[in-house]
């Protein structure tokens, strides 16, 4: 059973947060995000996330706050996004250049790679804007229980078909999608016209599919070591 595979995978992440230390929150006051975040901060919020080009509900937007001893740990934000029969690929273009384009520059991505590249379609989840505080950092064993919890918690609560985020050059060369534990990567998957501060033409995206991360949460269930920290 799937859900049952899943809240496995989700109680496992959950005790070896608890054993470290941490809890987890979901925080949904879309109205309260920016001063929210400020106060941890993170000072801005791309497009993709914000309350400002996006029209939130309870029902396709979820906050995950990671908390120790009452302190924000690390915070991550995860959209959901039903493409029915349409490509991730068509709507990236589409969505990008009106989050991010003007009237004087409509266009400010193009060459997204194709639906045969991304094979992605049907129900998304989108992840981003995860971000730790300053004084949190460098505990790569936590981030991973956290964003398997958040994948699989996802999973649960929206049945999605895939997960994906985009990552800069420099976190895919650090492994960051392996330790979020994405499977799949595209390199260089939008090429930009122009400067955007926090983008750039050598994006990845990393994803994984629902069959994936259900192979993924029998490992994490029945495996002793199964957080494989590089």
């Amino acid at each position: 059973m799937q859900t049952l595979r899943l809240s496995k995978m989700a109680m496992v992440c959950l005790q070896g947060l608890g054993g470290l230390g941490y809890e987890v929150e979901a925080f949904a006051d879309f109205a309260a995000l920016d001063a929210f975040l400020a106060d941890l901060g993170k000072l801005t919020i791309t497009p993709k996330m914000s309350p400002l080009h996006n029209d939130f509900t309870l029902g396709n937007c979820c906050w995950f706050v990671l908390l120790k001893d009452g302190e924000c740990g690390a915070v991550c934000g995860a959209l959901f996004q039903d493409l029915g029969s349409e490509s991730l690929s068509g709507f990236l273009e589409r969505s990008t250049n009106r989050q991010y384009g003007t009237v004087e520059v409509p266009m400010v991505v193009s060459d997204v790679a194709g639906a045969e590249v991304l094979k992605i379609d049907r129900r998304t989840a989108y992840l981003g804007e995860l971000f730790v505080p300053d004084g949190m950092r460098g505990n790569r064993r936590v981030l991973r229980h956290f964003m398997l919890l958040v994948q699989a918690l996802i999973a649960l609560e929206w049945g999605v078909d895939h997960i994906y985020a985009l990552f800069r050059k420099r976190d895919l060369l650090a492994k960051m999608p392996y330790l979020y534990g994405f499977t799949d990567h595209v390199p260089a998957v939008m090429t930009w016209c122009v400067e955007v501060e926090g983008r750039s033409s050598d994006e990845s995206l990393a994803s994984i599919s629902m069959p994936r991360l259900l192979h993924h949460a029998d490992i994490i269930t029945n495996s002793k070591d199964w957080l494989g920290i590089v």
